[in-house]
Order: C-alpha cells, then structure tokens, then sequence
C-alpha cells in the first residue's frame, strides 16, 4: 500500500460581490486536483479535522467541485465513527445522482444525475435539524438529518468504512473542498461556487485546495508549508493531475432581476440589458482571471485572459451583453465588430464551444463590445477571428421575390455557399458564417414577371467570417 500526506489549510465572508485570489500562482490553471480510479484510492486519517470539527453538526456547510460517472454508490465525502459504523456521507449513485446520506434514513437527498462529463459544484448545508442539498447552485431537496460529529469519528474523501475495511471507492476528480462551520445562505453559494478563496473568511473552518505538491509526495499550500494531516492512499502524487474545474481567482456579483432594464455586475465588467424575461429570479455573473481551457474551440486569438460564467435561476430572458475587455479593442474591431466572437460551452464543460455570433458594437476607445440577443448562460469567452476572408465578384439574381446572392468563397472546408438574404445586406450562411459589415449601394430591379420595382442592397465589398 502507498500513502502520502495530504495537506489543509485550517482557517478559522462572502458578500454578494466576492473577489477573490487564488493561494498560488498554479491555481491560475486552475492547479491539480485529486483523481480517484475507484478500485482502492482514497484519503484517510483526518484526524486533526475531525477532532476540530465535532460538536459542529447542526451549523455547518460542505462544498466540492466533483468530476465522475454514475457508480454504485461511490463515497466521495463520508464520516464513519470510531467502530466504522455509518454517518454523514455524499456519494454519488448508480443513476449518477448524488446521495446525501443519512444513517437513519439512508439515502435522504437525491439530485438529478450530473454524470455528463462535465464538472458539478456540490454544496451541503445544515441549520439545526434541516439539512439542504445544492448542485451548480440549484437547491435539489432537504432533510431531517440525525447524523452527529463526534471526537474520534473517521473522516475519508473516496471511500468509506465497513467496520475496519474500505468500501464504495469513488471514480473520479475531486476539486476545492472546504467546510465552514455555519450553513452559507443561497446567495453566498450562488456567488462564491467559481472563487478560490484568500484563507481570510471567518467561518471558514477548512479548505482543502488539492493543489500543489512538493516535494511529490506532499500536498502544500501557498507558502509551501506542510503538515501532518491526512494520507493519501494509492495516489501517486508524484504525477500530478491537472484541474479543469472552472474556479479560480476573480470577481462575482449576484442580481436580483425583477424588469426588463439594465443591470451591471459589480466588478465583472458584464452588463446585461433585458429584453424579455420569463419572470423574477437570479442572475450571478463571475468573471475569472485566466484563460480557459479551450480544447475543440477552433481557431481564432482569445484576446485577454479572462472569461465569464453565467448562471441563471428560476427565468429564462433574452438580453444584450456588454462586456468590458481586459485588451485593446482596435480600430479595425470598432470597424468591424463582428470579428469580436462570443464563445459558449456548458458551465464545467470540457469541450464544445460554439460560436453565439460577433459583437454587434465596439469600441475602441473604452475597450468594450456588444454581443446581442444573448439567451445562452454558461462559460463565455471572446475571441478575435482570423483575418476576414474576401468575398470575390457577387452574382445577384431574382427569384421568387427573395433575393440571391451567390459566389465562390475559400473556406476551411473550400466549400461553395449560396446565400438567399430578403433586402438584407446581413445574410446568414450554412455552417454558422455570415457577411461581416461592408459598404452597400442602393439600386432598383426589375422582375420581367410583374413589372414591379424592387429594392434591394448590392453588395460592393464585404468579409467573411466564421
């Protein structure tokens, strides 16, 4: 058997707006992250923990990033007592639900399955007897909870105790765990679920970064420091596993959105203009000091680095999205802004952004752009395209009262596009391009059929862009 110590930072207040930084400079990827093959890893001997956290049980809140696929009931937080009988666990099951369990009654709290290859932000909180379950800052359902913290209880991540024998080992990344010892409102989980914290919050009794090792055997933080603590057994931390959990240092504001006007995000430099909603609810928008990971992003320049998350609670809404830029927005954007793409993938994921379009104004002075009727939350960021294609000798026909616009284009697929646009000299192409802005001339046609005059924009210039 292989073990390791692992490494807490023992802590002993999130607003609204909550900026925070990370407590080393490899955070900023977001760092590493512990990954768990389900067969015989886990991390044991939490003792100092355990003895520090007993008595604790009716005013506590327990948050992790989780990575996994459904299991059998696979423990990814679990307290034992000192004989190894049952306590207070979450694991997640074989529908890929997560479980809060409860020793009396079993499997209290059910979610929605979270096994779709995406990162999940796991938030468990107590008051008194009631005990609550978050996922991604949506509540999933509530308890009586009977479980009790005691002096000598058995603490583990990946696996819990049969008696004196490990069990239900967990599959999966396990990201940014920390205990406070007072349940966190609604509002400070929705807020602080993407921040790492500073290590100065009151009531923040634990967190457990699982970022970096040194030397390999040892989990450290900022300062480089270890202690006693845990092990990790099974691990080999000497080849460490790269987090791509979406948290890192940065700034998030919460939103209370009641009508349809203009709301801006302290901080984040987002602002969101309604112009439908579905009702009253919560918009939280963070904004994360770093590039994301753009795996299947296709090509184009990110241009700072810095992206945004947005959540979305208990509405639906279409909005226009002014984001301020942490780059030089240049002349040729403020030209041309649709060369600005808004980039989108689901919040967690790992892959498959998609392109939601181009900036529809920029400016170049004030360093910001307009993306308009945005009705997608998730993890965005801005990207510059590559230099605009060309569009050579436009043929314009007459065909059935709409009119077309057809010619050959080089394209990465070097493909021919036939586009049909309606007295519209922004057209909308197969495989998500379009016609960039371009100066147009007004003219007249004539259909042989009717004899009646038509009006229609003749293109004399223009891009393309992906």
């Amino acid at each position: 058997m292989n073990c390791r110590p692992l490494i807490a930072v023992i802590l002993i207040a999130a607003d609204l707006t909550w900026s925070a930084r990370p407590l080393s400079a490899a955070d900023d990827f977001p760092g590493l992250c512990l990954e768990f093959d389900g067969v015989n890893d886990y991390v044991t001997h939490l003792d100092y923990f355990g003895e520090t956290l007993a008595g604790e049980e009716n005013q506590f809140t327990v948050t992790a990033w989780i990575l996994a696929p459904a299991q059998d009931d696979g423990a990814i937080i679990s307290q034992n007592t000192e004989s190894g009988d049952d306590g207070f666990q979450l694991l997640i099951d074989s529908s890929g639900q997560i479980c809060v369990y409860d020793p009396t009654f079993g499997c209290a709290i059910n979610s929605d399955p979270i096994d779709d290859g995406h990162w999940h932000y796991i938030a468990y909180r107590r008051s008194g007897p009631m005990g609550d379950l978050f996922v991604d800052g949506n509540p999933e359902g509530w308890q009586v909870a009977t479980f009790a913290f005691v002096a000598g209880d058995q603490w583990s991540f990946g696996q819990e105790w049969d008696g004196g024998s490990t069990s239900q080992h967990f599959e999966g990344e396990l990201d940014e765990v920390q205990f406070w010892t007072r349940p966190l409102s609604t509002e400070e989980l929705r807020t602080g679920m993407h921040s790492t914290r500073s290590g100065g919050e009151s009531d923040l009794h634990t967190y457990w970064q699982l970022n970096d090792y040194y030397p390999c055997e040892y989990l450290t933080y900022a300062d480089g420091s270890y202690a006693m603590g845990a092990y990790l057994m099974n691990i080999n931390t000497c080849v460490g596993h790269n987090s791509s959990a979406p948290v890192g240092g940065g700034s998030s504001t919460l939103r209370h959105v009641i009508d349809m006007s203009s709301y801006s995000f302290t901080g984040t430099g987002a602002e969101l203009s309604f112009s439908w909603i579905s009702g009253p609810g919560d918009v939280v928008v963070t904004r994360l000091d770093r590039y994301p990971i753009l795996w299947g992003s296709g090509e184009g320049e990110v241009i700072a680095p810095e992206y945004w998350i947005v959540h979305v609670f208990d509405f639906t809404f279409t909005a226009d999205l002014t984001l301020s830029l942490g780059a030089d927005v240049d002349a040729d954007d403020e030209a041309l802004p649709l060369r600005l793409r808004l980039n989108q993938r689901p919040v967690g994921g790992l892959y498959g952004f998609t392109s939601l379009g181009g900036a529809t104004e920029a400016d170049a002075a004030e360093d910001w752009a307009v993306f308009s009727d945005l009705s997608a939350t998730g993890e965005l960021f801005v990207k510059r395209n590559p230099q605009p294609l060309p569009v050579p000798e436009v043929q314009i026909e007459y065909q059935n009262e709409v009119v077309v616009l057809s010619w050959q284009a080089t394209s990465p697929d070097d493909l021919s596009y036939t586009v049909y646009a309606s007295q519209d000299p922004l057209a909308t192409f197969p495989e998500g391009w379009t016609i960039a802005a371009f100066p147009v001339t007004e003219t007249q046609w004539t259909d042989s059929t009717s004899d009646t005059l038509q009006m229609f924009y003749r293109v004399t210039s223009g891009f393309l862009v992906e």
